[in-house]
Order: C-alpha cells, then sequence, then structure tokens
C-alpha cells in the first residue's frame, strides 16, 4: 500500500505538479495551515534524525505529503501565529529529502525520479523567488555541487556550469575567489573539455585580476596547454591588448612571455610602459632587471633602493635586496654589496642565494686585494669563502652553482705546507680583517684553519 501512496505522490510532485491549478489547495485531513506545518517540522526532525541503517524510503511518506501540500498552498512563506516562516526553507527540507531517498534506493529508475524531484525544486525556487528574497549565490551554488555529486544526471558538468556562469555575471570578483577559486577553475576546465576556446581566454582575462595564486597557476596551464607555441600566445594577446589599451594585466603577461621568447626590444618596451603607467614594486623591479641586463649598475641600485619603499613581503623584498648586492659587486663596490646580501639573508635565512652571493664577494675580495700577488694570507679569505658556500649548499635551489665553484676555491685556499710554514693547524681560528692586509679591514670575520 505505501509504495502505492508513493508512487502517486511522486506523479503529484512532478514540475506540472508544483502548481495549484485552483488557486489554495485544501489542506491533508482538513488540517489547518499551522498544523500541517507542526507536523511537517516534527516529523521531518524525527525522521532525517534517526539512525541512518534503520532509516527507509516508507518512512518519507507522511513527510511527503505534509511537505508537498506547504510549498504548492504557501511556497513563499507560511504565517504561523505571529511568526513568518520562510518558504524557500521548505524547499530546503525537500530536497534534503529526496537526496535522502535518492541514497537509500537500490532502484536506479527511483533514484532518478528523486533526483529528477530535487532538480525541479531547485529551478523552483530560483524561478518563484527574487534575489532579494533569498541568498541567490547560496542557492545555485548549492544546486551547481547538487548536480556535480549526481552523475548520473544527464549532462550535469554543463548544466553545473550553468549555475556558476549565472553567478560570475553578477559578480566576478567574488565567484573567482570563493572556494579557494573552485568554482572559475571548474568554469575555465569545462569550457576547455568543450573547446570554447574564445569564450574561455575571455573568461580567464576577466577572472585572474581576483584569483588567488592557485587559481593563476591552473589558468596558466590551461593558456599553456591552448597556446603551446609562445609566440601564438604573443599574437592572441597583442590583439587583445590592441582591443583594451593600457589593461595592466594583459601587459604584464606579454612582458613574461617577451622575456621567455628573448624577444628583448619588446620586453624593455613593455617594462618601461608599465613602469610609466602603475610604478609598483613588480614593475619598478623589472625596470632593475633591464638596468642590470644593460650593465647600467648605478642605475639598478637607484631602482632597487626605489623598489625597496614599495613592498612589506619579504620574499620580494630579499630578491630585490640581492639584485641591489650583484650591482654592487659589479661596480667592485665590495662592503656595500655585502651589506645588501646580509640584508637579503636576514629576510630569509633559509635562502641559500645571500651566503653564495657573499662567497662570491668574499672571492672578488681577494682579487682586488692581491693585485695578481697571491700571498698566504690572501688565501686565509678562501677558507672564509668555503664557510659560506658550505652555508650555501644546504639550500638545494643554489646546490649546483655551489658545487660547480667549490673544489676551485678548495684549491685556492693556504696548501699542507703553506700551513705548516705559518704554523696553522686545523680548527684555529683566524682572524679575515687588517691583520692578514689593511684591504681586508672592512671584512672582519672569523674562520677556521681547514
Amino acid at each position: 500500500m505505501k509504495s502505492v501512496i508513493l508512487t502517486l505522490l511522486l506523479a503529484l510532485m512532478s514540475a506540472s505538479g508544483l502548481q495549484a491549478q485552483n488557486g489554495v489547495p485544501e489542506a491533508p485531513y482538513g488540517l489547518s495551515a499551522a498544523e500541517v506545518y507542526a507536523i511537517f517540522q516534527s516529523e521531518y526532525t524525527n525522521v532525517m534524525r534517526a539512525n541512518n541503517t534503520r532509516r527507509t524510503i516508507d518512512d518519507f511518506e507522511l513527510l511527503l505529503m505534509y511537505g508537498h501540500w506547504i510549498i504548492v498552498a504557501h511556497p513563499k512563506s507560511l504565517k504561523v501565529g505571529s511568526q513568518e516562516i520562510r518558504g524557500d526553507r521548505n524547499f530546503d527540507r525537500m530536497i534534503n529529502i529526496y537526496n535522502e531517498m535518492a541514497r537509500l534506493t537500490p532502484d536506479p529508475v527511483r533514484r532518478s525520479v528523486f533526483l529528477d524531484s530535487s532538480m525541479t525544486y531547485y529551478k523552483r525556487v530560483l524561478t518563484i523567488f527574487t534575489p532579494q528574497e533569498i541568498d541567490e549565490f547560496r542557492w545555485r551554488y548549492e544546486f551547481g555541487r547538487f548536480l556535480l555529486a549526481n552523475s548520473s544526471i544527464a549532462n550535469n558538468q554543463a548544466l553545473a556550469a550553468e549555475q556558476y556562469m549565472i553567478l560570475f555575471g553578477k559578480d566576478p570578483a567574488r565567484v573567482s575567489k570563493d572556494a579557494d577559486g573552485f568554482y572559475v577553475q571548474f568554469l575555465a576546465n569545462n569550457m576547455m573539455n568543450e573547446n570554447r576556446t574564445d569564450e574561455l581566454t575571455v573568461f580567464m582575462d576577466q577572472a585572474q585580476p581576483h584569483a588567488d595564486p592557485a587559481t593563476i597557476e591552473v589558468f596558466k596551464g590551461i593558456r599553456d596547454r591552448l597556446f603551446r607555441n609562445p609566440e601564438d600566445r604573443i599574437v592572441y594577446l597583442e590583439d587583445l591588448l590592441s582591443k583594451n589599451p593600457g589593461n595592466l594585466d594583459l601587459m604584464g603577461q606579454l612582458y613574461d612571455l617577451y622575456v621567455r621568447t628573448n624577444n628583448r626590444d619588446k620586453s624593455r618596451a613593455m617594462a618601461r610602459a608599465l613602469y610609466a603607467a602603475q610604478p609598483n614594486f613588480l614593475n619598478t623591479r623589472r625596470m632593475v632587471q633591464i638596468a642590470v641586463g644593460d650593465a647600467n649598475y648605478r642605475e639598478a641600485i637607484r631602482l632597487g633602493e626605489e623598489a625597496l619603499g614599495k613592498s612589506t613581503d619579504p620574499s620580494e623584498l630579499r630578491t630585490v635586496a640581492l639584485d641591489i648586492s650583484d650591482a654592487h659587486r659589479n661596480m667592485d663596490n665590495l662592503r656595500q654589496s655585502r651589506d645588501f646580501a646580509r640584508r637579503a639573508n636576514e629576510l630569509d635565512p633559509s635562502w641559500g642565494a645571500p651566503h653564495l652571493a657573499m662567497a662570491q664577494i668574499y672571492a672578488q675580495a681577494v682579487t682586488q686585494c692581491a693585485g695578481g700577488q697571491l700571498t698566504r694570507l690572501d688565501k686565509v679569505v678562501y677558507w672564509l669563502v668555503l664557510d659560506y658556500l658550505d652555508k650555501a649548499r644546504t639550500d638545494q635551489s643554489v646546490r649546483a652553482a655551489v658545487d660547480r665553484s667549490y673544489a676551485q676555491y678548495e684549491r685556492s685556499a693556504p696548501s699542507v705546507e703553506e700551513k705548516f710554514y705559518q704554523g696553522w693547524n686545523t680548527g684555529d681560528r683566524i682572524q679575515v680583517n687588517s691583520s692578514l692586509n689593511a684591504c681586508y679591514a672592512w671584512i672582519n670575520e672569523t674562520t677556521r684553519v681547514r
């Protein structure tokens, strides 16, 4: 008997059954609206809280009868005494009921019917309620998740994408940020799978200014697949920029591609245009890199010091400090070079590059001070160089560079014979300062005999 009643209820709750044909239908058993709601609410709480292992589809029979009547007779709201019950909450409950029934049934046909009923309720809510009456974003997000969770629904991914795209059209920034970029990543991959290339590129360009780093990486991967040849992407972006002159995001992408393809003239011109339009940290550092490439180290130092005042991010500041250090070293300003390398190290003590820079600075100091007449005392500095190379090699990112030069500096350090004549024993501490040569006074560090 129950299965017969259930079948009749399912027929009533089809898409056409959601609308009363002749005004408000009569309540079950002649009950008042308040009584129907009280029974529905109580039964919903009891059934949904019941032990999952003991729950059956038949347990939902009464819920379906009363819940269906409430939604047909009072879809937007229901007054119970002085309390106004929001209609979308009842839709929410009915969707939960049908989803649970679909979970419980082993019959794929009945499961399909239950899921169709849930989908009908989602559509009905988004049709009869205005955005001011409900949280449209929540409803469309949940509708999309429902569709993605049920692969048996035909075209479920396309239908979910339709919901997310509606919301993206309303608020691109919010949808790009929500759920750590899940929605825009899903939309982009869906367009990619459907070969909607033109639409996809426009979509990513709209979403990227609001996206987090992980989403930007996803977009980068998609663009790499769309434009395996960077020259093709340059042509595409140059066309976009001609239609959107001054678009800083497009200009930044083009700069990176010009560098990647070794197009020196265009990369320099684009860096200057970006700096002129927005002299922020990133664009200032690009100008530093151009100045270094031109061997204009004085300008690189000036721009680098300007960049240091445009960020508080240690990961950004460390790179500029090292840029300035390298520029000073290329001008033989070794003390200033050492100061900025130390600053980079203070900003990130785990980074090996500043230690490698310190080794190079002190090795250059030997060349500068010895002047071609390398003495045993000059060679002591190479032990200090090796100390810094040992510190640098703990960072895998610079280990290969350290290994390339390590043996050379070991050979340049004092030999066994030289240590014997100087009376140096392994482990002895030696000051690297004016006691070796007045030229080394600024170093003022301690090393050990190796």
